[in-house]
């Protein structure tokens, strides 16, 4: 997950003030659709990358246990 935040969002991104990796990744997420969705060229790539943070909270979720 935060290999695609590196990657979409930038080295630098960061969220003042979070608890937990999980509020960060909620961030990221909300981010990351708000970013895409905004811009029109990009509009279409948006479920992609939605379904590859689905996909990833998965695998990270299930590695967890």
């Amino acid at each position: 997950m935060h290999i695609l935040i590196d990657e979409l969002l930038g080295e630098d991104w960061y969220v003042a003030m979070s608890e937990n990796d999980n509020q960060v990744i909620t961030q990221a997420i909300y981010q990351i659709i708000y970013k895409y969705i905004d811009e029109p060229e990009k509009k279409e790539r948006i479920w992609g990358i939605v379904i590859i943070i689905c996909a990833l909270i998965n695998i990270i979720t299930f590695l967890a246990r």
